[in-house]
């Protein structure tokens, strides 16, 4: 992590730079803007937690690349935007079965196995600061603020009676610094690079599982869980195509 740490850091000093090298024009346009972004993830999970005395540590490493989301920014006043960005729901179906066979004497046995639907949607509100207040310059270097609402589920169905149904439910609220640099190919387009800087997370996780010889209160379970600064990287790459472009 301390590689990412010092490529933030360089990535910021960038944007400060660009800031005093651009154009020096000011415009007073207004810009609606269409955005493609992909999206790129590496988090270090770490769970720990006491029981008798002893102390349980379970960490490691996800990472995720190629998540496409959709965004649109709205016209700017000044030097401010508004941008709001969907990433496409996911749906995935996955069956696994285990059967025991013997042909001769026609025995055939489901001995296991289960069927998982997953659903999985993200909804982004951000607010955009232009550090320089001209549209047309080839290096527009902003810095974002937003907060992201991800919702996921799986519900696990199992083929025997022997497993019992369950749901996992997971809401994500965290809330992002951005800093950002747009970068001009054309009049209509521009290439976009962020790295989105996780301040705080908030999650909610909820469990429930459809065992009759549990107690009601015990078959469901909620765990609310604040991060400050959680060990998360992202870094986004995007192209953005001007909709609009005429002097307000």
């Amino acid at each position: 992590m301390d590689i990412i740490k010092k490529y933030t850091l360089l990535f910021i000093f960038l944007i400060i730079y660009c800031s005093n090298i651009s154009a020096s024009s000011d415009s007073t346009k207004k810009v609606r803007n269409f955005k493609i972004y992909v999206n790129s993830k590496y988090y270090e999970p770490e769970d720990i937690y006491t029981q008798n005395g002893y102390t349980y540590t379970t960490d490691g490493y996800d990472f995720k690349f190629g998540n496409i989301s959709l965004a649109l920014e709205t016209k700017k006043r000044k030097k401010i935007s508004h941008e709001f960005e969907l990433m496409p729901f996911s749906f995935e179906v996955n069956q696994t079965k285990t059967t025991i066979t013997k042909e001769e004497i026609g025995y055939n046995d489901l001995t296991g196995g289960s069927t998982t639907i997953s659903y999985e949607a993200s909804l982004r509100y951000q607010f955009n600061y232009y550090i320089l207040h001209n549209n047309d310059s080839k290096l527009r270097p902003y810095i974002g603020f937003s907060t992201r609402f991800y919702y996921s589920s799986i519900l696990n169905k199992p083929l025997t009676s022997s497993a019992f149904r369950s749901r996992t439910t997971f809401f994500y609220l965290p809330v992002e610094l951005l800093p950002s640099l747009d970068i001009r190919l054309s009049e209509k387009m521009y290439f976009n690079i962020n790295i989105p800087i996780e301040l705080n997370r908030f999650k909610i996780g909820y469990e429930k599982i459809d065992d009759p010889q549990l107690p009601e209160k015990l078959r469901s379970t909620t765990t609310p869980r604040g991060v400050l600064l959680p060990k998360i990287f992202h870094l986004r790459f995007g192209l953005c195509y001007v909709l609009n472009n005429k002097n307000s």
